[in-house]
């Protein structure tokens, strides 16, 4: 016992004098760690700066190649330990470019059918010059004729038919709700029963109904669905 009365464990002194010392590693392998994660933010923000600079740069006039680049780019950034700035950027970036793909890409897709839509009215189209999937598409409308394929395809666009040809729009249109109290509706969306209709207009054999007029209807049904 010590004197006066007081009594000391045997060893606290020891323990009590490496307490600091020991909770001083502690604090140093923290701020280590974290001055370790700030430059591997700072480090990872600076190389997505370049790519995120270079997405800024890209508008609908660039190719889709160079848009798709540019998009890979950024998506390669997503397990990069970014600050939360660069974080919201890359993915604003993110969405904005995704956005013009599919835009600039149905508008490509478009122009390649208005194209078959006019060549076939100069004549029959070679299944090898279209899309690989239309033979199949054209199969479920095999037996329309060119003026019922444009009349779908405006029923479809909301778009009146002619007055000599409302008769016949009647007619397909209770053939439409007959097939879906059936169960044989089509619950495809507008865009892909327009790509039927195309896809039959253009591997449509020998028929008198296919003109120049009925092309530019059918066009203009096209445009208006996709509009929508």
């Amino acid at each position: 016992m010590a004197a006066g009365g007081d009594y000391s464990p045997p060893g606290r002194p020891e323990t009590l004098a490496g307490l600091p010392s020991a909770c001083d590693q502690i604090f140093a392998r923290r701020d280590a760690e974290k001055n370790e994660q700030q430059e591997q933010i700072r480090a990872a923000d600076e190389r997505a700066a370049a790519i995120l600079e270079n997405a800024l740069q890209q508008t609908k006039n660039q190719s889709l190649d160079d848009l798709a680049g540019s998009l890979t780019a950024l998506d390669s950034l997503t397990s990069e330990p970014l600050s939360t700035r660069l974080k919201g950027q890359v993915r604003q970036e993110q969405s904005r470019l995704r956005e013009l793909l599919e835009s600039l890409r149905s508008h490509e897709k478009l122009e390649e059918w208005q194209r078959h839509i006019r060549g076939r009215t100069e004549a029959p189209l070679s299944e090898s010059g279209l899309p690989k999937n239309w033979k199949n598409l054209a199969a479920n409308l095999e037996m329309a004729d060119a003026t019922e394929l444009v009349i779908r395809a405006e029923i479809l666009a909301e778009i009146p038919a002619p007055a000599d040809e409302q008769a016949l729009r009647m007619e397909i249109q209770v053939r439409r709700l007959a097939d879906g109290m059936g169960g044989n509706g089509n619950d495809q969306s507008p865009l892909a029963q327009m790509e039927e209709l195309v896809a039959s207009w253009c591997l449509s054999p020998q028929d008198d109904s296919v003109n120049q007029t009925r092309a530019e209807r059918l066009i203009a049904a096209l445009q208006a669905a996709i509009s929508k």
